[in-house]
């Protein structure tokens, strides 16, 4: 052996070696388990069997006198299953009528292939009742290593109490480049897995949509969540120049953003786009409380009295005040009333700043100088 090998320790920390070593064999072994999870011969989850199909009953007329014979055929799987190849029992034949009716549930006929929009069928497949998918993955990767990463910046920093711990922005003297890690590039990095775990997220939802054959309002609505956070994290910081300008990820120390924002701008309540953004979280959150108790209030009748129906809703709110909106459009009501909440919030703060640097109460001098007075 080579006496001169000690010699590429040198050159390469032992240390970061083998725990960069150590975590590239993790991440390839849970990818290998995911893909096999992903195939139908593999997946131990699932037993490695696709769901038996049962072929629509064949009723014929009979030549003979007589009850006429309906025949369910079943088709059997392709391959026996696991447990047997193990050496296990065989399980016992269900009736035909039972088998039909368990090939009707909804779980049988939803969990499919397809509907995927990254990955075909490479993690196509559900571990108990969570979808995986290429975006659930993408979401568990983002969000642990977005985690792990504030725990190590939480470890660099003075505290330990959760109610200080802090990880701060690059300072405004970084510009829109990156910082070093004990100086700002941890929350870039932090901030970039938060923003693939939120996309990924979004994504999933789309996925199990299009298996359900359901419209797209929900990833729809995330989205809007999804862009007040980037708002504040990249829009804003890039417009005005610097990464310093996005708030810092802690308790005490968000709150401290929260409040310096405002009082750069002397009164953030003057905010025209802040007051739609306030009279849209409150009047969500009253037709959410409206609606969710005349709900339980006609589920939960008193004892002895029957459930009651719609027409009992729609007349409590047109007694109530004059108009009933109607079941489905109480849900449109609400999902407007949500989507503007968080677009307005994105909005009020994107505009304070790289469009209005003065104070807020001198924006409404305007109306003061209307000709009416």
């Amino acid at each position: 052996m080579n006496e001169s090998l000690y010699k590429i320790w040198m050159l390469v920390d032992p240390g970061k070696a083998l725990i960069a070593l150590m975590a590239g064999l993790a991440v390839l072994a849970v990818v290998i388990h995911l893909i096999l999870l992903s195939t139908t011969d593999f997946n131990w989850l699932e037993d490695g069997i696709p769901p038996v199909q049962v072929q629509a009953a064949q009723v014929a007329p009979q030549q003979m006198e007589g009850p006429i014979r309906v025949t369910a055929v079943a088709v059997p799987p392709r391959r026996p299953p696991s447990s047997l190849r193990r050496g296990g029992r065989r399980p016992a034949c269900l009736p035909a009528e039972e088998l039909s009716m368990a090939m009707l549930s909804f779980e049988k006929k939803y969990r499919v292939r397809g509907g995927t929009l990254v990955g075909g069928d490479l993690f196509d497949f559900w571990v108990g009742p969570f979808y995986v998918g290429f975006f659930g993955v993408s979401t568990v990767f983002f969000a642990t290593l977005g985690t792990l990463l504030f725990i190590w910046g939480a470890a660099m920093g003075p505290t330990w109490n959760i109610w200080r711990i802090n990880i701060a922005p690059p300072d405004l003297s970084y510009g829109l480049g990156m910082a070093p890690l004990t100086e700002g590039g941890l929350w870039q990095i932090i901030t970039i897995c938060a923003i693939g775990a939120f996309v990924s997220w979004a994504l999933r939802q789309v996925e199990i949509s299009r298996k359900l054959g359901i419209g797209l309002h929900v990833p729809f609505a995330f989205g809007f969540a999804i862009l007040a956070y980037v708002t504040l994290v990249v829009i804003r910081p890039v417009l005005m120049g610097a990464w310093g300008h996005g708030f810092p990820y802690g308790i005490f120390s968000h709150l401290d953003w929260v409040s310096n924002v405002g009082y750069q701008y002397l009164h953030f309540h003057y905010n025209p786009a802040h007051m739609l953004a306030i009279t849209f979280f409150f009047t969500n959150a009253l037709a959410l409380a409206l609606h969710g108790s005349l709900i339980l209030s006609m589920t939960n009748p008193q004892k002895g009295e029957p459930v009651k129906t719609g027409e009992h809703e729609n007349t409590f709110f047109r007694d109530f005040i004059g108009y009933s909106i109607g079941a489905l459009g109480i849900h449109r009501l609400g999902l407007f009333l949500a989507i503007n909440a968080a677009f307005w919030s994105a909005v009020c703060i994107v505009l304070s700043g790289p469009f209005w640097t003065r104070g807020w109460p001198e924006w409404w001098n305007w109306w003061l100088e209307l000709p009416l007075w």
